[in-house]
């Protein structure tokens, strides 16, 4: 959750794991009270979202889409990102992690992004190898 220039609170949640635009937003102006608002520029089956607002006021997500693949197995997990200086239309940046290492050779998910100082921030989230093991792995990046 963040808050906006408007002092309003933004949550980012996954409504529905295998629908149309699955990642969804509301606003509330109090914390208890929350208005959905639809946002724009999302696949399908993307969740675990993890919203964080730059210096300048803009918003940076990353989260993981969910291929489908054709008999219904589901395919390797990537996590992804979008950028928005509103919160609400958003711009496909990209693959940011996918299973490269020996211990998320499978899957990599549910990006925790949280800053460290001089512009850096640390990205926590898990890897699974293909005997199903997970860790929790991290990398740093800088805008």
């Amino acid at each position: 959750m963040i808050i906006n220039s408007d002092g309003e609170y933004l949550m980012y949640y996954v409504y529905d794991w295998y629908g149309d635009n699955s990642v969804h937003a509301a606003s509330s102006t109090d914390g208890i009270a929350w208005t959905r608002f639809r946002i724009i520029g999302f696949k399908d089956n993307s969740m675990y979202p993890d919203v964080i607002q730059l210096d300048d006021g803009s918003y940076r997500i990353y989260f993981v889409n969910y291929p489908i693949l054709s008999d219904f197995r589901s395919g390797p997990l990537s996590i992804h990102s979008a950028v928005s200086s509103d919160g609400v239309t958003w711009t496909y940046r990209g693959i940011e992690i996918q299973p490269a290492e020996p211990w998320e050779r499978t899957w990599v998910g549910d990006p925790d992004t949280v800053e460290i100082g001089n512009g850096s921030h640390r990205m926590y989230y898990y890897g699974m190898d293909e005997n199903d093991n997970s860790d929790i792995v991290s990398a740093v990046s800088q805008w």
